[in-house]
């Protein structure tokens, strides 16, 4: 399934693949993307690329 919600201009993005859970933040032109898969997590930053 896949949640989008909008707040105080942020945008969030969460959706449910395979188990794996991927979180994609939006905020001041920068994105973050976490990602949960066999209990590892990884950060993922992106600013002004």
């Amino acid at each position: 399934y896949s949640l989008l919600f909008k707040r105080d201009q942020q945008y969030s993005l969460l959706f449910k693949r395979d188990q794996q859970y991927s979180l994609l933040f939006k905020r001041d032109q920068q994105y973050s993307l976490i990602f949960k898969s066999d209990q590892q997590y990884s950060l993922l930053f992106k600013r002004d690329q």
